[in-house]
């Protein structure tokens, strides 16, 4: 027995599973076929944040699968941050294209990009349209494919990344207290490129600053913190401490602010 967050099983077309928070489960988002021959074709996974785990059932690891696509076609894992459970220094997590251990449909044609995760791992055959902009971390090999708590080594494959591909810490505000929002100075800051989503995990507009930022959050700079002496709603005839009728367009009258010509 295990406990998933969003499995799909042996068949399935033009899908979008999008701006997903997922935690302490064995499998975060497992998209897999066993014998069906036409697998999972225009799936997008954009944006999601896979992260933790409680202990694994009848495994040694966390979590399974993070982000795994076993026979998926022309499909997408865009803009997504996986993470391993936050007390484990080594970040145990993968993005991971191949085949069902007991099927045949492999993985193909399949664009990885905008993504911070541990590592990337392409297993038994199976293709990539486009590797690129992605952050990975952590100190496992890129060449050994996790699955069902057993290193597969046999039927992995080297991939060769993207030039704008970067290693490194990804800098987020609390790791160990479960904040995986960017951080000033994160190197996934204005270093991803152009996606199909509009809005990052928050409902923040994407991009901010000077391009499109990796992983599900798009970070935001507070500058300043401001203070007024006095705020109240108002509408065109109504004005504070009096009862507003649902549905009105209100403003936000703000007096004495320190933050004059911001956007409060």
């Amino acid at each position: 027995d295990h406990i998933d967050g969003i499995q799909f099983v042996n068949y399935g077309e033009n899908v979008i599973i999008r701006n997903n928070i997922i935690s302490h489960v064995n499998q975060g988002i497992f998209i897999s076929t066993f014998s069906d021959v036409r697998g999972f074709i225009n799936f997008t996974v954009e944006g999601n944040l896979i992260y933790g785990g409680q202990s694994g059932i009848g495994t040694s690891l966390p979590i399974w699968h993070f982000i795994t696509l076993l026979g998926a076609k022309d499909s997408r894992v865009i803009g997504n941050t996986v993470i391993g459970r936050p007390d484990e220094s080594d970040f145990l997590g993968q993005i991971m294209l191949g085949r069902h251990e007991s099927g045949n449909v492999l993985t193909e044609r399949i664009t990885v990009k905008n993504n911070i995760a541990p590592r990337l791992c392409l297993q038994d055959g199976s293709t990539i349209l486009e590797e690129n902009y992605n952050l990975f971390y952590g100190s496992q090999s890129n060449t050994k494919c996790i699955m069902s708590g057993r290193i597969v080594n046999s039927g992995s494959q080297i991939i060769v990344l993207g030039s704008s591909t970067s290693s490194g810490n990804p800098g987020f505000v609390d790791r160990f207290g479960g904040d995986f929002h960017l951080s000033s100075g994160s190197p996934a800051i204005d270093s991803g490129i152009g996606g199909e989503y509009s809005f990052d995990l928050d409902g923040t507009i994407r991009p901010r600053g000077n391009g499109w930022d990796i992983g599900a959050y798009e970070f935001v700079e507070i500058s300043q913190q401001c203070t007024f002496t006095n705020a109240y709603w108002r509408t065109a005839s109504k004005s504070g401490g009096q009862q507003v009728v649902e549905g009105s367009l209100v403003e936000l009258v703000v007096e004495g602010s320190s933050c004059e010509g911001q956007t409060v």
